[in-house]
Parts: structure tokens; C-alpha cells; sequence
């Protein structure tokens, strides 16, 4: 090596993937710097998953708080009660645990570069920082890597509050130990080409909730504007009254993105297209690989191999060829979502939930093989009316659907 790198790693974001992977090199006597332009500024979302993903992760103590079940709503006569618990996510003491051990630098990733065994992370202000490997982990808008333009993302957004709510005498009063994890009910309002969204729903104690409107997948992206004003609607359909908000939050989150290709930069979490192509899903998905991934890094760091090398290494691990052939099935479930009118899209989902509960489990955490995920698409087929499995026949011979084939037989 021609000089002495200033860490091992030299991770660009400090979001919660990129101290998850910096928090697995760590474990393995790595160093590690991440690189924000705020790095103790809180996470701003709100991370909800279910708790049997997070117990093998060893990260029970970050839970802020838990529930016993979660609902699934289509319209008034189908509904899924699911009885696994689901938790909301302790930001705060997440990120502190993920972040012993690392050091966290103030900057902005302005560019990277990679000379021979080193690699060189330049900053806005001007300076520099080298390590043996440089990660891109800035979320969907990639700072350091580029990601090919087709095929087009799909993107979920949302609009949400916590808010203090105020029921009138109607209203149903709030299970506090159920989520709402996805209540599709049809609107008594608004504009008939509105977009078909979901209310996800978090209790949070008498009179107070997470309440976030949500489109699963939509191209072109629908805007926060319109989604407050459907949570609005969504809100008073239910006989509540919001009293006062006390965080707002907003999310854009690609589907379905292209993956970066392998170089000499690698990438991580939204930056890598890791989001779950048909769910929108990616923080245990994140946590989870960390360690495959640290693994891999760690192992060629040992060997002394150079920068370009533990790069391609990292990127093997993360992406093998069995998770890119999944990955593009999930991508074909996605773009059968967009283009399925809302009617079909609430029959898909009752197929969907009436699958063995460790079949749609491993679909929507992004855990499930090839043959399992066409053994999934064969019986929500089965499960679902004689029109709705025309359109999805129709689907397969689309062109995203011979991108599907093309993977599946040769990628």
C-alpha cells in the first residue's frame, strides 16, 4: 500500500443501512468512517417491522414500542387479522448501538475515486479522506454511484402524522394492541381517478396515533400534497378529528430501480436498490445482510487485496445470482401492482393473505427463493377471480414480464 488509509471503510450516509454494515465491519476489527453532513441528526422516519425479523438480528432491547396483531383491511367484508407482533423502532438507541465504535465525520460526499489499494472519498469543502474501500450509502438519490435509467423505478409514497385524534361518538374506539398495516376501505369521497392508497396505522396510547396515507406503488410518484388531503378524508370517513400533529413525515422511495453495477465504488441500502421491489420493505432487509456483507468485505481486507477487488467481493455477497433472479420476480409483482385497477388490487391481496402465513411472510421481507416465489405467484393465481387472472396472464407477456423471463432463463 503507498500510504496508510485514514480507515478501512469510508462510508458516504448515516442512515440506518449504512450503521448497520458500519456497526458489522466494526465487529470484525474494521475501521470505519461515515461520512453526513449531519450525522447526529435524528432518522426522520418512522420504522415499523415485525418482531420475529428483528429477535434473530439480536436488536429486541431498540424497540420502542410493540403490538400483539396486525389488520389488514380490503373493503367492509374482507379483513385479515394477522397475530404476530409487530414493534416501532427505538431511533434513538438504534442508531447509538449501531454506532459505537464508528467514527462519525461531518462532510458532504462530493466524489470518489480509486488509486491501485487505495481509495480516495472527496468532500464538498475540499478535503479528502482515503480508505481501502469506499460505500455509497446515501439513499435513493446516489450521491457516488450511478444506477441504469431503465428499467423506470415504480415509487411508493407517503404522508403522515403523529397526531392527537379526537373520536366522535360513531367512531369505533382504537385497539390499542392492533396495527393497521394496510386498511384499503374505499373512500365516501374525493375524485374518482384518485390514487388507490392505504391508511397505515400505528396506536400510540388513548388519543394519540401514527396515522400515514400511503400508495403502495405509483409511476409517475403521487405528491404529499394530495396524499394529506386523502388522509384527510380518510380520517373523517372514521369519525376522527386530528386536535394537534406533533411530527410530520413524508416519504419517496423507489421501486424496482436498476441495480448499480459492480465497480469500484460499492453501494448499500437505498443507494443499491436494496428496497424489496413489490413491498417497498428494506430496513430488515438492510440489517440483515449487513453481516453477510462485513463478512465478505472483512475477508479480502485480510488479504490485502485492492480497493477495486473488496468492492466486487462486497457486491457478490450482496447480490448473488439467486437474489438478482428473485429480486427481478419481485420487480414483476410490482409492475403487475401498477397496472392493476384498484378492485383487482384488493382481490390480489385477499389471495395474497390467505396464502400459508410463512409464504406471504418470506414474500414481503424479500427472504423468499426463485422456486418459492413462483410457488406464491401459482397460488395467489389460483386464489383470485377469473378476470383479475386474465390480467395477470396477460401481464407475463409485457415486456417487463419478459424481462422476468429473461432472468429467470438466463441471468
Amino acid at each position: 500500500m503507498s500510504a496508510t488509509p485514514d480507515a478501512d471503510l469510508l462510508i458516504a450516509g448515516a442512515g440506518p443501512a449504512a450503521l448497520a454494515l458500519a456497526r458489522a465491519c466494526v465487529e470484525r476489527d474494521l475501521s470505519v468512517i461515515c461520512v453526513d453532513p449531519d450525522p447526529a441528526r435524528p432518522w426522520p422516519n418512522n420504522y415499523g417491522c415485525w418482531l420475529d425479523e428483528l429477535t434473530p438480528l439480536g436488536l429486541d432491547p431498540y424497540v420502542q414500542r410493540r403490538w400483539d396483531a396486525a389488520r389488514i383491511t380490503l373493503d367492509a367484508e374482507r379483513r385479515h387479522l394477522i397475530e404476530r407482533p409487530y414493534v416501532l423502532l427505538d431511533n434513538g438507541a438504534l442508531k447509538a448501538h449501531l454506532s459505537a465504535g464508528v467514527q462519525l465525520h461531518q462532510g458532504r460526499a462530493a466524489s470518489a475515486e480509486v488509486e491501485g489499494d487505495l481509495a480516495r472519498l472527496r468532500l464538498a469543502d475540499g478535503g479528502a479522506l482515503t480508505g481501502r474501500l469506499i460505500v455509497d450509502a446515501t439513499g435513493h438519490r446516489a450521491a457516488l454511484v450511478e444506477r441504469p435509467a431503465s428499467p423506470p423505478p415504480g415509487f411508493q409514497t407517503a404522508y403522515g402524522v403523529v397526531a392527537d385524534i379526537q373520536a366522535s361518538t360513531q367512531a369505533t374506539p382504537a385497539n390499542q394492541s392492533v396495527v393497521d398495516l394496510m386498511d384499503f376501505s374505499p373512500l365516501s369521497g374525493g375524485p374518482p381517478d384518485a390514487p388507490l392508497t392505504f391508511l397505515y396505522g400505528l396506536p400510540l396510547g388513548p388519543g394519540r396515533a401514527f396515522l400515514e396515507e400511503t400508495v403502495l406503488v405509483g409511476r409517475p410518484a403521487v405528491g404529499a400534497e394530495a396524499l394529506s388531503q386523502i388522509l384527510d378524508q380518510r380520517l373523517a370517513d372514521r369519525g376522527l378529528t386530528v386536535t394537534a400533529v406533533h411530527e410530520v413525515e413524508r416519504c419517496w422511495i423507489p421501486m424496482g430501480s436498476a441495480l448499480p453495477a459492480r465497480g469500484e465504488i460499492f453501494a448499500y441500502g437505498g443507494a443499491a436498490s436494496m428496497v424489496q421491489p413489490a413491498t417497498g420493505y428494506m430496513m430488515t432487509h438492510s440489517l440483515r445482510m449487513a453481516p453477510v456483507v462485513a463478512e465478505a468485505i472483512q475477508r479480502r481486507v485480510a488479504e490485502g487485496r485492492p480497493s477495486a477487488e473488496i468492492s466486487a467481493g462486497a457486491w457478490a455477497a450482496l447480490w448473488p445470482r439467486r437474489r438478482r433472479r428473485a429480486w427481478q420476480m419481485y420487480r414483476f409483482g410490482m409492475e403487475v401492482l401498477l397496472h392493476l385497477p384498484p378492485a383487482d388490487v384488493r382481490d390480489f391481496f385477499h389471495g395474497f393473505f390467505q396464502l400459508p402465513a410463512a409464504r406471504w411472510q418470506a414474500y414481503m421481507a424479500g427472504t423468499a427463493s426463485v422456486g418459492e416465489i413462483s410457488a406464491i405467484m401459482m397460488q395467489v393465481f389460483t386464489r383470485v377471480p377469473a378476470p383479475l387472472k386474465a390480467r395477470l396472464m396477460g401481464q407475463s407477456f409485457t415486456g417487463h414480464g419478459a424481462r422476468m423471463w429473461g432472468t429467470l432463463l438466463g441471468g
